[in-house]
């Protein structure tokens, strides 16, 4: 019995704990959002400018009007493109914390999971030489017995909890590997939108050299 009681007492519920990593994580996600909604109105403001250059390419006016209008794209493609690294930038930090929170949630189910087992052997070896049992009948007096019927509760109280702590551990380790998975394809995507970005920034400035010959 009392080597059960000192097992559950090694037992400590993390939800106070985990709740700080998780305010962290949609603090995170909120400026994300808001960065990409920076990165979205200058990739309008681009669409816009090319646009433009492109009809100044059919017309037949001034080249110092398409300089003008490669000049406007160009410095909205930097802006673009600055953006999207601060986009990249915050990603790929929410990404590593992500993958920080899946490392200690990996090790604090393994503990448990391994207290869990520690705590169903002796369960079971208290349930076949009837400790339990035992225990509560070697008390005292009335009062004595009372007191141990309640630590036997709590003791399934503590198995309870335990068990509910590693089902909530399991699902919130499966959702934090799922986000890891997710921002690893997002930088992906931003990483090769900064290359095909830049690509056409050196090709303006090409045009844009060009026009002023």
């Amino acid at each position: 019995m009392r080597a059960t009681l000192y097992t559950l007492a090694r037992f400590v519920l993390i939800v106070v704990l985990t709740t700080t990593p998780l305010l962290l994580s949609a603090q995170s996600q909120q400026k994300i959002d808001e960065q990409r909604k920076r990165v979205e109105q200058y990739r309008k403001d681009l669409e816009s400018a090319k646009s433009e250059v492109s009809t100044l390419k059919k017309e037949k006016g001034s080249a110092s009007r398409k300089v003008e209008a490669l000049k406007k794209q160009m410095n909205l493609r930097n802006n673009y493109i600055a953006e999207t690294e601060e986009e990249r930038s915050l990603v790929e930090a929410d990404m590593n914390n992500v993958s920080n929170r899946c490392d200690s949630l990996s090790q604090e189910l393994e503990h448990n999971l391994k207290l869990y087992a520690e705590v169903v052997r002796i369960a079971h070896r208290n349930y076949t030489q009837n400790n339990f049992t035992s225990y509560i009948f070697s008390a005292e007096n009335a009062s004595d017995m009372a007191r141990r019927i309640g630590q036997i509760e709590h003791v399934g109280e503590k198995y309870r909890a335990l068990a509910d702590s590693i089902k909530s551990q399991e699902v919130r380790l499966q959702l934090e590997r799922d986000k890891l998975t997710a921002r690893r394809n997002e930088l992906d995507s931003i990483t090769r939108t900064l290359e095909d970005e830049r690509k056409a920034l050196a090709a303006d400035k090409e045009e844009a050299q060009r026009s002023y010959n």
